[in-house]
């Protein structure tokens, strides 16, 4: 369960530096980081409710499972071949 994880709050950070990425150079204030902190903020929600969505469909998938190890696992294979 390590590279799930891990995979997924590496996702999160790229999501939150894509949205700071998206802002800068489009804003003409001194003071601009409560605009960067904004922008980060949409893209960490952006990227969350993207990993939200497989999240939903797996998590089910294992719950239900009589050996989730062995489902984790077929998960796993389904995975690698996309």
């Amino acid at each position: 369960m390590l590279v799930p994880l891990a995979l997924g709050t590496l996702a999160l950070l790229d999501a939150a530096l894509a949205g700071f990425q998206a802002a800068t150079g489009r804003n003409a204030r001194i003071r601009k980081s409560p605009c960067y902190l904004r922008a980060s903020r949409r893209g960490l929600v952006s990227g969350a409710a993207d990993l939200g969505f497989p999240a939903l469909l797996s998590a089910p998938a294992l719950a239900s499972s009589a050996d989730p190890g062995a489902r984790y696992a077929e998960l796993a294979v389904a995975g690698a071949r996309c």
